[in-house]
């Protein structure tokens, strides 16, 4: 795989290799038109997801341009080598040992390279104050922006699903595949809905159906690895933080302001009543982690009994949005984009949707 020509400006961050190079203005692509058949995509995180997204190109006439991870940055105007690509994360090789890769920020590669479509499958981390500015680099160009990663949009949902930006960020992968159907309909809930429900987390799902027939946390925990759901560090489900960021989002678009996810009341699945789960069963009820919205209150996040048949008893390989209207109708989103496969296809269809 090669790399690019040489970049001044970023001369500083190459240990080998050659930095990518900025394009003139005059000969730049135009980023492309709802009528394109195809796109160019820089990704940001080839790990499970952005792995599983990379096989799913490599049948699609998009080009993956550039791959980023926090090691470096492989840029091939003409098209990566995708099995090739794969064939080394495979073995467990970071991009830094590729041939003539660039170890330069992940910033400066998004803003070098200019890939008409950047898609981020990064982990979700609080921690980087500094991963919105990435989005508004591609917004304000006039680029596409694809997210299975949470936090950069949890913090500038106002602004990046406005009617500024909000036709050119896809977050269909980040609500479990409904983030499309959100996006489609935004414009008319933000207006109409007073009040959502939603069950969105697959991890404590499973546990909880494996508590429901007897087993324990530990139990739980191994089906919901073993189904690809649960995330990298557990805790972020156990004490309810994915879910409550997936609320924050939800909440700060229909309400149209930022929600910080701390500000989100959030139930410990460790604190549960596990008996009081499987009496709930033998009663022939169910138990979901639901997260609660309505325009008069803040957000809650707690384990509630659901009845079998309530569209938030969703099985374990699905998610439900609830969304309930003040003209007294309810819009119902379920989506199967859980785990690196579905979140993969999930992210393919927002690139697709805009051809």
């Amino acid at each position: 795989m090669s790399s690019i020509a040489s970049l001044p400006v970023l001369d500083a961050f190459c240990t080998s290799g050659t930095s990518p190079t900025r394009r003139a203005s005059s000969s730049r692509r135009p980023s492309p038109t709802p009528n394109a058949t195809s796109f160019d995509i820089h990704l940001l995180g080839p790990g499970q997801v952005g792995q599983a997204l990379l096989t799913l190109l490599a049948h699609t006439p998009h080009r993956v341009i550039a791959v980023s991870d926090s090691t470096a940055t492989i840029h091939e105007p003409n098209g990566i080598d995708i099995p090739a690509l794969l064939a080394s994360k495979l073995r467990g090789e970071p991009l830094r040992g590729q041939l003539r890769a660039n170890r330069i920020p992940t910033f400066d590669a998004v803003k070098a390279v200019a890939a008409p479509v950047v898609v981020d499958t990064t982990p979700t981390r609080f921690d980087r104050a500094q991963w919105p500015n990435l989005g508004d680099l591609v917004l304000a160009r006039g680029d596409r922006l694809v997210l299975a990663s949470k936090d950069a949009l949890c913090t500038s949902v106002d602004r990046w699903l406005g009617p500024t930006s909000g036709a050119r960020v896809g977050f269909n992968a980040v609500l479990g595949g409904t983030g499309k159907r959100l996006r489609d309909e935004l414009p008319w809930l933000s207006q109409a809905c007073d009040r959502f429900a939603l069950a969105g987390n697959a991890s404590t799902t499973t546990i909880l159906k494996c508590i429901e027939r007897g087993g324990e946390l530990e139990d739980g925990l191994r089906a919901a690895e073993e189904a690809g759901v649960l995330e990298p560090d557990p805790s972020l489900d156990l004490r309810g933080v994915d879910a409550a960021v997936k609320l924050a989002i939800v909440a700060g678009a229909i309400g149209g302001r930022p929600i910080a996810p701390e500000d989100v009341a959030a139930e410990d699945l460790r604190d549960l009543d596990f008996e009081l789960v499987r009496s709930r069963a033998r009663r022939g009820r169910t138990t979901r982690l639901v997260g609660r919205w309505c325009s008069e209150a803040g957000p809650r996040l707690c384990y509630e009994e659901v009845e079998v048949g309530d569209p938030l008893c969703v099985p374990a390989d699905r998610v439900a949005y609830v969304y309930h209207c003040v003209d007294g109708s309810t819009r119902l989103h379920v989506g199967a984009g859980l785990g690196a496969q579905g979140t993969a296809q999930a992210l393919l269809e927002d690139i697709n949707a805009w051809q």
